[in-house]
């Protein structure tokens, strides 16, 4: 499901707006997609999603509480 939304751009005439939202949705599936392969054990991603993280602040709260998750 997360990669219906990841990839909007095949959408055609999306305009500048339109692609900011494409954009957000893009961001929000790799956010997604980083939690779901951390809760699957693949721990060797931690260092690249903490660099995500790093780079989008809005992301860290589930982040961490997703580490913390993997953790246990």
């Amino acid at each position: 499901m997360i990669y219906r939304y990841a990839e909007l751009g095949w959408m055609e005439d999306l305009g500048v707006e339109g692609e900011a939202i494409a954009e957000e949705f893009r961001g929000l599936a790799r956010a997604n997609l980083y939690i779901m392969d951390i809760l699957s054990g693949k721990t060797g991603l931690l260092e690249e999603y903490c660099s995500f993280l790093e780079d989008n602040p809005e992301e860290l709260l589930p982040g961490l509480g997703a580490i913390l998750q993997a953790a246990n």
